[in-house]
């Protein structure tokens, strides 16, 4: 009985586990996709320009999540944060060209 009971108290945990990173996926891409919009609507940009800019803001996000959430004291974790901060702003800088990601650059210095 007790293995019975064991068992089912690991199911119902990974089902709720399961829940959480699935709703928390969906969040990211809806934040990913609401930014790509948002950056096609202000600079004009192609479908194409739009699913770079989508996949970087999802890959940025993600990347946080797995490797940097929660990991804020340990060692590396700035080399890491670099690392991910960097790769989006070079995929960023290569679609929306110099001019518009220094416009984009400016603006979210401010926020």
């Amino acid at each position: 009985m007790k293995k019975i009971v064991s068992i089912l108290v690991l199911v119902f945990t990974i089902l709720i586990g399961s829940q959480s990173l699935v709703a928390q996926e969906q969040t990211i891409e809806q934040y990913a996709s609401e930014k790509a919009t948002e950056l096609q609507e202000q600079f004009g940009l192609t479908e194409s320009q739009k699913s770079a800019i989508y996949r970087a803001f999802y890959s940025k996000k993600i990347n946080y999540v797995r490797y940097l959430n929660g990991h804020e004291n340990e060692a590396g974790y700035q080399q890491n944060k670099d690392k991910v901060d960097n790769s989006f702003n070079h995929i960023l800088k290569k679609t929306l060209g110099e001019e518009n990601y220094a416009i984009y650059l400016e603006q979210n210095q401010n926020n």
